[in-house]
């Protein structure tokens, strides 16, 4: 089987960053694409994500791009303001971004950010089969986690697409192309803790495509890196009953249909998608997991806080007592 592999031109580039708005520690994640650039941040003792949105602001200079970005409220107006510089040095881009947040009252603070991962790209395509995955490289001190990223695992799973469309290719009848994207979104980065989100979206031919899950969390000890399951980030002796009444409580409130009219009972197994952030822990819920296509994806948040007897010590160091 002959595939041709390409690592795309890139027509944009997507940063993520560790670092502080005055006093008060932040992730944020930018995708510069020409001269406008989109993302998010949050702050480490909140969760919360906000919409960022803004442009280049003037010509690059010896050490950076000026970029002017806005912090959006949920009406999509601009209630804050982050001016600074994206540096640029030789063939390196976007190490850092420095510069003043101006916010309510006109109160302005520093803020000075480094980038820890930037994403990757792979293109493939056979035919009318094609896939593109998207992946973070992380540097520094968090490059410990690049090799517990499961690039072969994609690899496997991305030829086993590409095989089982070449059957319908072969046979005529692959009628309409099959695509496959593949993801992946940090929900949060450490030096000790890594959680990934990877949305999976699958085309293969029918009235639409299919969005899936798979989540990767990551603990960095001593001189390795290990995967975490859901058991893994709770006590041996934690009840995860409790857990699953609170997430199926939740849909409920959400109307997820399946929960709804009790046709779906949820179990552990069910809750073994998850992302670990400040928030909480996040369970995500692909379509027809917890109700229809048409109602689409669902995702349920239960703070650390309240499971906090539950939860093991490195959690707890974590995101707790942080």
């Amino acid at each position: 089987m002959i595939f041709l592999a390409f690592a795309q031109e890139a027509t944009s580039q997507r940063f993520y960053y560790l670092g502080t708005v005055g006093e008060y520690a932040v992730q944020l994640e930018l995708t510069l694409n020409g001269d406008e650039v989109t993302g998010s941040y949050y702050y480490t003792s909140i969760g919360t994500p906000i919409e960022l949105r803004g442009k280049q602001t003037g010509d690059l200079t010896e050490t950076g791009q000026p970029y002017t970005v806005g912090e959006l409220d949920e009406n999509g107006n601009a209630v804050a303001t982050f001016e600074g510089e994206l540096s640029s040095t030789g063939l390196e881009s976007g190490n850092t971004f420095i510069g003043t947040w101006t916010g309510d009252n006109d109160v302005m603070l520093p803020f000075n950010l480094e980038r820890v991962a930037e994403f990757a790209e792979i293109f493939l395509r056979q035919g009318r089969i094609e896939s593109t995955a998207t992946y973070p490289v992380f540097s520094g001190d968090l490059a410990v986690f690049n090799t517990a990223i499961d690039q072969t695992k994609q690899v496997e799973d991305t030829l086993q697409f590409f095989e089982e469309g070449q059957g319908y290719q072969t046979k005529g009848e692959l009628y309409n192309g099959w695509t496959l994207i593949l993801d992946h979104e940090i929900k949060y980065a450490s030096e000790e803790f890594v959680s990934i989100l990877v949305p999976i979206y699958t085309y293969t031919g029918g009235a639409h495509g299919n969005t899936g899950f798979d989540a990767l969390n990551f603990l960095h000890e001593e001189n390795s890196v290990r995967q975490l399951e859901l058991r893994d980030i709770f006590t041996e002796s934690a009840d995860l009953k409790s857990v699953i009444n609170t997430v199926t409580g939740e849909l409920e409130v959400q109307q997820a249909s399946f929960i709804v009219d009790r046709s779906v009972t949820l179990t552990e197994q069910d809750l073994s998608i998850f992302t670990l952030s400040p928030k909480g822990v996040t369970f995500h819920f692909a379509p027809y997991q917890v109700a229809s296509y048409a109602e689409g994806m669902f995702e349920v948040t239960v703070p650390f806080e309240g499971l906090r007897n539950s939860l093991q010590p490195e959690i707890i160091a974590e995101f707790l007592n942080n």
